[in-house]
């Protein structure tokens, strides 16, 4: 394959996929074997803002914490789902509070515009909201469980 001529190649499609552009570097003539590296352009250098995410997570989090705080009564959820969810409430929490934290701070060094604070402030306050909801679901499932551990014995 090496040995044809440039003109005897025939043309074909750009490789797409990665495993693709693998193949076609490995079975190229030795001038094209070199990877080539393409600037990136300033849009691809840029930060991503990641507080939209962040909101979502929050959100959820407080829905899940809602939907395991009314299951008791409307039997919305199976019981170990409801006692994990302090768990998922701690979790995305946390997580919405790390992401914004880095957006805010991507803010102040100039590689965001200043017009996603809003929505990094609202991620935070969901963040925080969805912690303290989780630990005071753990704290309340923990006196339950002293309650009737005290109760039964």
């Amino acid at each position: 394959m090496a040995a044809r001529a440039p003109e005897e190649r025939r043309p074909s499609r750009p490789p797409q996929t990665a495993l693709e552009q693998r193949r076609a570097r490995r079975f190229a003539p030795p001038e094209e074997q070199r990877p080539t590296r393409q600037p990136q352009t300033t849009e691809e250098q840029a930060p991503k803002d990641r507080s939209s995410t962040a909101v979502i997570l929050g959100w959820f989090g407080l829905l899940v914490g809602g939907l395991s705080a009314l299951s008791p009564v409307l039997h919305i959820m199976p019981l170990p789902f409801a006692l994990l969810s302090p768990v998922v409430m701690l979790v995305l929490g946390n997580r919405a509070l790390v992401m914004a934290g880095r957006d805010l701070e991507d803010i102040h060094q100039e590689r965001l515009p200043p017009e996603v604070k809003g929505r990094v402030t609202h991620a935070r306050v969901l963040g925080v909201l969805n912690i303290v909801g989780g630990l005071l679901s753990c704290t309340l499932m923990g006196a339950v469980v002293w309650f009737f551990a005290r109760a039964f014995r």
